[in-house]
């Protein structure tokens, strides 16, 4: 009885396509922003865990023994082992030729640099822009000398 009332009523008899049509158009740019967004949201996050493996990196340097003077080329191999141990499952291996580690001035910077960013969506970004997207991380502290 309710169901014959609700099909006999002004709303149903007067709808039409238009908003069906109109949902049509719009639902795919919408899930692409959507994916826009996610995928940003991770690229953020990579970005995040790279800086904290970086800073961690600088941290190590910064309170090491070095016999030399300097801690980036006595302790690089160690360096960027605990970086690589820092960046979290999920992210791409960071290369030892994008771990960098410079001393100069009584400051240890260890940086992740020229990493390219691998998306996370599984759509295959255009060519341009999956070139286009690298990520950098600096992180620098004050070498302690131990005395």
């Amino acid at each position: 009885m309710m169901l014959q009332r609700f099909m006999r009523s002004r709303f149903v008899r007067e709808l039409d396509a238009g908003p069906i049509v109109e949902f049509a158009i719009i639902a795919p740019v919408l899930v692409l922003m959507l994916i826009g967004v996610i995928e940003l949201a991770w690229a953020f996050n990579t970005r995040n865990t790279y800086v904290t493996a970086v800073r961690e990196g600088a941290r190590f340097a910064a309170v090491q023994v070095a016999p030399t003077g300097n801690p980036c080329t006595d302790h690089l191999a160690a360096i960027r082992t605990v970086v690589r141990s820092r960046v979290t499952a999920g992210v791409d291996a960071v290369p030892d030729a994008n771990i960098t580690c410079a001393f100069a001035s009584g400051n240890v910077t260890v940086r992740i640099v020229n990493q390219p960013y691998v998306s996370r969506t599984r759509v295959s970004l255009p060519r341009f822009l999956s070139q286009a997207i690298t990520l950098n991380a600096t992180a620098t502290f004050r070498w302690e000398r131990a005395s």
